[in-house]
């Protein structure tokens, strides 16, 4: 569900299952959509490492196996 709710995009989905969606969109709104800002707004500490945690260890694991990456621009736009 998160998926599809955030367009894959990876920081999104992570900060949705932490913290749940209705964060997730005010954080978008206070960033106007840059990825980068948006991650350091995070106002819960433990959400915004949780998300650079799960982006890092994705994009990781893309430039690792990229066969097997269905690239649908989750990397959170970075």
């Amino acid at each position: 569900k998160l998926m599809r709710q955030f367009d894959g995009k990876v920081d999104y989905m992570a900060a949705g299952y932490n913290a749940g969606p209705s964060n997730v969109a005010r954080w978008r709104r206070m960033a106007d959509n840059d990825h980068d800002l948006y991650r350091e707004l995070i106002t819960y500490s433990e959400t915004r490492k949780y998300v650079k945690l799960v982006l890092k260890n994705y994009l990781i694991y893309r430039a690792l196996y990229p066969d097997r990456m269905t690239d649908s621009g989750g990397d959170g736009g970075s």
